[in-house]
């Protein structure tokens, strides 16, 4: 696996694409959030002006009237106070309301400026994660200036900050120091006790938890909804693309055919939706004036599954297909040599190995030749219904070298009526709930004692997968070729079997009904 296709670079994608949903976020909710700083702004300053004007009224009507007359009675030395109470009140209201509109106008000054550099220099997420987080700290400075005793109410802004916007927990937690030390430094300035000065900007860290546990909370759920809609994507991407794969790896299958009294049938069930089996299939020129066309096939078995199984089997197919157009009579001997020693070239090195049964039947000898190399066993089922191994030959392919490989050919004698079953391990190695296999012996039993000729390769899948009772956990490929008993077809000119080939679907070619389901 190269490291542009690991792990890793999915998880580098998958980064860049949350990065890339931020800073889309963040540039929708900042304008969003500038403009509920201006709404609090709004509605704090007609809170801190009606409650200052709520809470001086009594004070100038019930509370003065007593106050001055006390103050008369006490003679000349309570004259500086009698001209000096009345004028306390004036000054108190002017100095509120001059907080609250400098307030005012700097909370408009900061989120307009921010607005005006988000309209015109549009700035990528970074510069926008950090403007957010002035924002806040200005809005911060002016309330610990004006307001230090009211810490709480930075705490409205940096809720609505971790609520709108897509900040992590480490950016809700870098305004906090500069407001309390602010708040601690305003109220110095003010003259109020050290402990006061703790206690301001202890407070205002207490009061910003809550946004930082906000800040916490949305950002697990976003990320966890990213994730998940990121990787729904990519595995609908994938799943076309091996649809896609799927359609061409089928299209290097042959159709089942029939030529003179030799046929051929398979049944294809992939473990996923691509998988590493192959057959191919040639049939040969039919000796003149008969219609005893001899049929090649190979049966190719690649370790593995799945796309790089059946990538190899994309690359097999090319060289199957290059041996025999250079030389049409290939024995299977030659053509499994041929394969080991392309395996052993190409494939072995990167832990690629594979098994191959090859096999030409000739009805005119009425003989059969095979060479298996390392695949499970073929079988050989006789018109009388009797069922005859056909032993593996040689070893795998790409385990040794062409000196030391021999492919061992081997003969058998293929009547009318016989049917020759090859098959891949999937049907061999399946396991039922208690992990039993299925063996030779099972397939042996289930294909013994069939009255007529039966549909082999069906048969075999089909008993498979009532032994296992479960999805596959192995491709699987049966394939049969019978030498028909009855009456022989004529032979066929180049262009009538290029008109008669049937059409290949997209679907898995020949799969039985309970597969395709």
């Amino acid at each position: 696996m190269s490291p542009r296709t690991g792990p890793a670079s999915i998880t580098s994608e998958v980064a860049y694409e949350i990065q890339q949903r931020t800073d889309a976020l963040m540039r929708r909710r900042f304008t969003h959030f500038a403009i509920a700083t201006l709404a609090l702004s709004c509605v704090f300053f007609v809170f801190q002006m009606l409650w200052s004007i709520s809470a001086r009224a009594p004070a100038g009507s019930a509370g003065e009237g007593p106050a001055v007359g006390a103050v008369v009675g006490q003679g000349d030395a309570a004259g500086p106070a009698v001209t000096q109470a009345p004028r306390r009140a004036p000054r108190a209201r002017a100095d509120t309301t001059w907080r609250l509109w400098v307030y005012l106008i700097g909370s408009y000054a900061g989120a307009g400026a921010a607005l005006m550099i988000i309209l015109h220099r549009r700035p990528r997420l970074g510069p926008l994660i950090a403007l957010s987080i002035a924002l806040v700290i200005f809005e911060g400075l002016l309330l610990a200036a004006l307001w230090y005793s009211l810490p709480f109410f930075f705490a409205f802004t940096h809720i609505l900050a971790a609520s709108m916007l897509p900040w992590s927990a480490r950016h809700a937690a870098v305004p906090i120091p500069a407001v309390a030390v602010a708040y601690g430094a305003s109220s110095a300035s003010g003259g109020a006790e050290p402990i006061v000065w703790v206690t301001l900007a202890v407070g205002v860290c207490a009061v910003s938890v809550p946004g930082v546990l906000v800040a916490v909370f949305r950002e697990q759920g976003r990320l966890r909804a990213w994730k998940l809609e990121i990787l729904e994507a990519r595995y609908g991407s994938i799943r076309q693309e091996l649809s896609a794969a799927r359609r061409i790896h089928e299209m290097l299958f042959p159709a089942p055919e029939r030529r003179g009294a030799i046929s051929f049938d398979y049944r294809y069930q992939p473990m996923r939706l691509i998988g590493g089996d192959y057959l191919f299939t040639r049939f040969h020129p039919c000796p003149k004036g008969t219609s005893d066309c001899a049929l090649s096939l190979i049966v190719l078995d690649v370790t593995g599954h799945g796309v790089s199984a059946a990538l190899t089997v994309n690359r097999l197919y090319g060289e199957v297909q290059r041996l025999f157009s250079e030389r049409e009579d290939l024995a299977p001997g030659e053509a499994l040599r041929a394969l080991n020693h392309y395996v052993s070239l190409t494939l072995a090195q990167q832990a690629l190995f594979v098994t191959a049964v090859c096999a030409r039947v000739d009805p005119a000898q009425q003989r059969l030749r095979y060479a298996s190399g390392g695949h499970p066993p073929a079988l050989l089922r006789t018109a009388q219904g009797h069922v005859v191994d056909l032993p593996v030959t040689a070893h795998v392919l790409g385990a040794l070298s062409d000196a030391e490989f021999d492919p061992d050919e081997r003969s058998e004698r293929f009547a009318p009526g016989d049917t020759l079953c090859a098959y891949t391990d999937g049907v061999l190695e399946a396991r039922d709930p208690q992990g039993r296999m299925l063996g030779l012996e099972g397939i042996r039993a289930a294909l013994a004692g069939l009255p007529g000729q039966p549909a082999l390769s069906e048969r075999l899948i089909e008993v498979a997968a009532a032994f296992r009772m479960a999805p596959p956990i192995d491709d699987t490929l049966a394939v049969e070729v019978r030498f028909e008993a009855g009456p022989r077809e004529a032979p066929a000119t180049d262009t009538a079997r290029d008109l008669r080939a049937p059409q290949r679907t997209p679907q898995t070619p020949h799969a039985p009904r309970a597969a395709r389901a």
